[in-house]
């Protein structure tokens, strides 16, 4: 005990070799700590200055094709650098060019009749967009594939055209009549549908869409 300027006594912490107590060696520690950390921290923000600093990872991924919309194609006549075989159908969309696909069959009219517009787009359209030509007619009661590769010899098709033995994919498209054709965007996204024969006008106009 020590007495102040007033004669009260005042308690001294001291341990016994006279030395400060822990919170005050503790608050004795604290000032080059935080030095530390202020120059990390300073650190930190000089080499993302002078681009040393790595960013972090790339979010805007690519959209693809909805894993429901994906089948298996077996292309029959191949285009566009494609040969003919087995592949799936999200290998064709979202690389760069929009992708329409035509649902027909080889006894279905109003396929027929569309089937030369599809012909001119591939023809003078071919390196903007995919045209696939895709024959269901054994599971929309339309013929065989046997009539769909004779109609395609007959009208002089050369777009890429095939087959599917997934019978699920009338089903996952909506197929409620023929033809119907589905227009994908570059990226791979489905943009819209159209039921029913499509003129060159038409399909030109949603394709303006998504050049």
């Amino acid at each position: 005990m020590e007495r102040n300027k007033a004669g009260s006594r005042v308690a001294v912490h001291r341990s016994r070799s006279g030395q400060a107590s822990r919170p005050e060696r503790r608050r004795s520690r604290q000032g080059p700590l935080r030095a530390a950390f202020l120059g990390a921290v300073v650190g930190v923000l000089l080499l993302a200055a002078c681009g040393v600093v790595s960013p972090g990872p790339t979010v805007d991924a690519p959209t693809r094709l909805d894993a429901s919309l994906d089948f298996e194609i077996e292309l029959t006549q191949g285009a566009e650098g494609l040969s003919a075989g087995r592949r799936r159908f999200a290998s064709l969309v979202g690389q760069g060019k929009p992708v329409v696909l035509n649902f027909w069959a080889g006894l279905c009219p109003p396929c027929r009749a569309e089937m030369p517009d599809f012909q001119y787009l591939h023809e003078t359209n071919g390196e903007r967009v995919l045209i696939v030509g895709l024959d269901v007619g054994p599971f929309v009661q339309l013929g065989t594939n046997e009539d769909g590769l004779r109609l395609l010899r007959q009208l002089g098709i050369t777009y890429v055209a095939g087959t599917t033995a997934d019978a699920d994919v009338v089903r996952a498209y909506g197929i409620m009549g023929m033809p119907t054709t589905v227009f994908f965007a570059a990226d791979g996204r489905r943009f819209t549908t159209h039921a029913g024969l499509m003129t060159r006008a038409q399909a030109l106009s949603i394709l303006e869409q998504i050049w």
